[in-house]
């Protein structure tokens, strides 16, 4: 009886340098799966620039009166520090911004509807994006905002 008794110290002893073997071999893993949050804390020494787009109006009919609406479209870029960022304001960004506003279905809708901003905002953002990437930009687009308004048609006098 003497020799089971002595199998199972043994086998409960192996059993504990086992178990601290892969405690102390799991140590350092933990220790290497921190390693791309510091990579990814560079990711936010990224500059930002925030570029306004221009005016792009439209007259729209609204409670039986012609009303014009007008957005300003301001965009956020997001690039490496000391790169210029692209210039969005050529005749190409103007054609983009231009034809797809004036196709936005729904328009008249766009001064109170934050899902119909959302949705404009969006198409644009998706054409300016495809523009960057085309161009090889490092510059990634990061926020659209519209800034609708809506009044009265200015006169023809002036």
């Amino acid at each position: 009886m003497a020799k089971p008794g002595g199998w199972g110290i043994g086998i409960v002893a192996a059993a504990l340098v086992a178990g601290a073997f892969f405690y102390l071999t799991a140590q350092p893993q933990q220790s290497e799966k921190t390693t791309p949050r510091t990579s990814a804390t560079k990711a936010t020494h990224l500059h930002i620039q925030t570029v306004a787009l221009g005016s792009y109006g439209s007259a729209v009919r609204r409670n039986d009166q012609e009303l014009a609406l007008e957005i300003h479209p301001l965009v956020e870029l997001e690039g490496p520090p000391g790169e210029s960022p692209p210039s969005l304001n050529g005749p190409a960004e103007q054609e983009v911004i231009g034809n797809t506003f004036l196709r936005f279905p729904e328009l008249a809708a766009l001064p109170e509807d934050s899902a119909a901003q959302e949705q404009l905002a969006k198409q644009i953002g998706t054409q300016l994006e495809a523009q960057l990437r085309a161009r090889h930009s490092p510059w990634k687009l990061r926020s659209l905002q519209l800034r609708p308004s809506l009044g009265p048609i200015p006169s023809g006098e002036g």
